[in-house]
């Protein structure tokens, strides 16, 4: 780990796991996640290069239940598209993501102004290209609620 001295490795062993993760599924075409990142043009930015930067942008790690996401997921890993996100925050930014919290407020919005009712949920199932599951969880605040 250049650039890190001696009794540091252990404090950032897991930032450089991350750093080195990330680097190989946008550059490595072996890597089994390169056709969701390299193979779709996401790259590092440059000053991520050096790992010592890499830590300067980043900071501490925040522990295993956070992880590096990029909330533009079609821009590459760098200082000015990162964050620390919980698994639930990386979900619904996924690109497998078929709700964002914008369209979950306007399913809440028109389901509360009509009386509940089972041709409701499945017409706004229909319209959002979701699962009537998915409609009741996000009217009922189980899911996609911002914070």
């Amino acid at each position: 780990m250049t650039g890190i001295h001696h009794g540091q490795r252990e404090q950032y062993a897991r930032l450089y796991v991350v750093w080195c993760g990330l680097r190989a599924r946008c550059r490595n075409q072996r890597h089994a996640a390169y056709k969701n990142y390299g193979g779709r043009g996401i790259g590092v930015n440059e000053r991520w290069d050096s790992f010592p930067n890499f830590v300067v942008d980043v900071g501490p790690d925040p522990g295993r239940e956070w992880s590096l996401d990029r909330p533009d997921n079609d821009a590459d890993y760098g200082p000015s598209n990162w964050r620390w996100a919980t698994r639930a925050t990386q979900n619904r930014n996924s690109r497998r993501a078929k709700l964002s919290v914008a369209k979950a407020e306007k399913i809440r919005s028109r389901y509360f102004r009509n009386t509940y009712n089972r041709s409701n949920v499945n017409e706004l199932a229909e319209e959002y290209n979701c699962s009537r599951s998915s409609v009741r969880r996000v009217c009922r605040m189980e899911t996609w609620a911002d914070g």
